[in-house]
């Protein structure tokens, strides 16, 4: 799993992260359930927050995702919480700042201007 998180920054660090697909890397990982609904969203989610990655009691990881959101916020808020998923199987931590920039190139390398420009101020 390390030479995957290599592999992966280093495809977005050279800007051909658009190589890089979702599903590869939800493939990547073991025992992550996505699931697309704005009621679970609202029930386990931060306020306000597009979705969120949580852990039940026997270790699965499930990513809560809004499915009202616009396609390319949805592309990158699912991203993001994919490589959260990543960073907690390989370390049992996730480095927010880490993720932040990852979701920036992620949404530069897809050209999401929008997104882009409030990633750089957040990041």
């Amino acid at each position: 799993m390390k030479y995957t998180y290599l592999i992966i920054l280093s495809l977005l660090t050279l800007d051909l992260s658009s190589q890089v697909s979702k599903s590869s890397l939800f493939d990547e990982l073991d025992g992550v359930k996505l699931i697309t609904d704005d009621h679970s969203v609202y029930s386990r989610c931060p306020i306000s927050s597009a979705g969120c990655l949580t852990t039940s009691a026997d270790g699965n990881l499930t990513i809560y995702i809004k499915d009202s959101l616009s396609s390319p916020y949805e592309d990158v808020s699912i991203f993001g919480l994919l490589f959260d998923a990543f960073q907690y199987q390989e370390n049992g931590d996730i480095n927010n700042l880490k993720t932040c920039r990852m979701k920036l190139a992620y949404a530069r390398s897809n050209k999401y201007r929008e997104i882009t420009n409030l990633l750089r101020d957040e990041c």
